[in-house]
C-alpha cells in the first residue's frame, strides 16, 4: 500500500515535533479522499511527495519546510475532477479543513494550502518551496516513465490517441522549464530525450 511507503520514508529521517506521525495521518486521509482516476490519484500524490522530498534535500530546505512540502504534495490533487477548473482551490480548502484535526498549527495549515494553490496551471511560483512543488508535480516529464504517465493522462482526459495527442504533448514539453536548478540538473537531459522521441514519433506518423 502506498500509504505504507510514505510512513516508511518518514521513518528514515530524524523527526522532531511528531512530523512523522502527522505525515502518516495526512497520507491516510489523502488516500481515503483521493480519486481513482487513471492519472490524478494517490499514486500521483506519492510520486509528487517523493520528488518534492528529493528536490527539497537538494535545495537544502529545512525540516519544517520539507514537512510542509510533503504534506502539500499529498493533498495537492486530493479531490481532483476531470474538466473542473478549480481543483487546486478545492484541494487547498479541504487541506485547510483537515490538517488542523491532524495536529497542524494554523500557520502550517495556511502554508500548506498556499503551496497547493501554487500548482495551478499555468504555474507562477513566488518562492523556493512553491518552485519545488511545481517542479515535483511534473517530475515525470524528464523520466523514463513519461510516456506511460502520459498514456494514463490521455485515458483520464478521454483524448483520442494519435497525432493530436502527440502534438499536445510536444507543445507542453517543448515550452516547459523547470524552476529549480536541482530539477533542471536531474531532469532536463531526460526531458530532451523524451522530446526527441516525441518528434521522431510524429515524423513517422505524418
Amino acid at each position: 500500500m502506498e500509504t505504507q511507503f510514505v510512513v516508511d520514508e518518514e521513518k528514515k529521517e530524524v523527526q522532531n515535533c511528531n512530523y512523522a506521525g502527522r505525515i502518516e495521518k495526512a497520507a491516510y486521509v489523502a488516500w481515503r479522499l483521493s480519486s481513482r482516476l487513471p492519472y490524478h490519484n494517490f499514486h500521483h500524490a506519492v510520486d509528487v511527495y517523493s520528488a518534492a522530498n528529493v528536490l527539497a534535500h537538494m535545495e537544502n530546505a529545512g525540516q519544517e519546510d520539507r514537512f510542509l512540502l510533503k504534506t502539500a504534495a499529498l493533498f495537492h490533487d486530493v479531490l481532483f475532477r476531470v474538466g473542473y477548473n478549480y481543483n487546486e482551490e478545492v484541494s487547498a480548502r479541504w487541506a485547510k479543513r483537515c490538517l488542523p484535526h491532524l495536529g497542524y498549527s494554523p500557520e502550517q495549515t495556511e502554508k500548506a494550502a498556499r503551496l497547493i494553490l501554487a500548482t495551478k496551471l499555468p504555474t507562477h511560483p513566488e518562492n523556493l518551496l512553491e518552485q519545488i512543488l511545481c517542479d515535483a508535480d511534473v517530475d515525470n516529464l524528464g523520466r523514463e516513465d513519461f510516456f506511460d504517465r502520459g498514456e494514463a493522462l490521455r485515458t483520464e482526459l478521454g483524448a483520442e490517441p494519435g497525432i493530436k495527442w502527440q502534438e499536445a504533448q510536444l507543445k507542453f514539453l517543448g515550452s516547459h522549464r523547470y524552476y529549480t536548478v536541482s530539477a533542471r540538473n536531474l531532469r532536463d537531459e531526460g526531458k530532451r530525450r523524451n522530446l526527441a522521441e516525441l518528434e521522431k514519433g510524429l515524423r513517422g506518423a505524418r
